[in-house]
């Protein structure tokens, strides 16, 4: 039997990246050139790049994109800039991440200790994690820190593979945020629009989604799409009364 073929998901997310936003790493690597060159560019070394500079190249555009999609776009391209010029992935051993998992926290870590990383952004491959009842293959850890306000912090993005067709990965998007509490009205109808558009029914998004017949209507009603509701029947509590003429508006 042959040997299993290593699959880097770090590097995946990369290339996913870069079809998106192809200009991405060039811009990146133009706000970390600007490193103390002006008074509102001061950050440590050990800082490649704010996430300001991450959320500027994803949210650039007439209409900024504020959905989830989007923070998750902007918290990768900030942990994959310094990660893509080192490529560095540690593999996290099955029982010492159940001892860390089991173990009490640590009260208080010293900040300084973040400083003495090896690596300005590295990838922690799990061996059994789960975040919000998915399994994750692993995650970033990326130092940040804040212009605004000189904080620094430890920026961790958990990253999950789903081998699912497309309609399913959007459905459980939506059955995730339903669960979490959050929901985000304008990419929740987005993505009905789009399941709609590849042809799947109302049955099939009632069953999926887990929604009745009429909060799936409610969403499409937000798109303005009018092929939406071509084959939809609405309510008949209304009757029409007789056409209204000139003589009627001027008595």
């Amino acid at each position: 039997m042959g040997k299993k073929k290593y699959r880097c998901v770090p590097l995946e997310l990369m290339r996913k990246v870069e079809d998106d936003y192809p200009d991405a790493w060039e811009q990146m690597a133009y706000f970390h050139s600007l490193r103390g060159s002006e008074p509102d560019m001061q950050w440590p070394e050990w800082c490649y790049a704010p996430m300001a500079a991450a959320s500027a190249i994803v949210t650039n555009s007439p209409v900024p994109d504020f959905s989830e999609k989007a923070f998750f776009d902007i918290s990768s391209i900030f942990a994959l800039a310094p990660w893509r010029l080192t490529r560095q992935v540690y593999a996290m051993d099955a029982d010492l991440e159940r001892e860390l998992i089991d173990s009490e926290p640590a009260t208080k870590i010293p900040t300084e200790i973040l400083h003495r990383l090896p690596y300005q952004s590295f990838y922690v491959q799990t061996a059994d994690i789960s975040v919000f009842g998915h399994k994750i293959d692993g995650f970033f850890v990326t130092l940040e820190y804040d212009v605004k306000n000189g904080e620094h912090e430890l920026r961790l993005l958990p990253v999950s593979v789903i081998d699912k067709p497309i309609d399913e990965r959007m459905a459980s998007t939506i059955r995730h945020n339903r669960a979490r509490g959050t929901h985000d009205v304008d990419l929740m109808s987005g993505i009905v629009a789009e399941l709609h558009k590849i042809g799947r029914s109302d049955a099939w998004l009632s069953k999926h989604l887990g929604m009745d017949m009429d909060e799936i209507l409610r969403l499409k009603q937000l798109t303005g799409l009018a092929d939406l509701y071509k084959d939809k029947e609405f309510s008949r509590s209304w009757k029409p009364g007789k056409e209204v003429t000139d003589a009627d508006i001027t008595g």
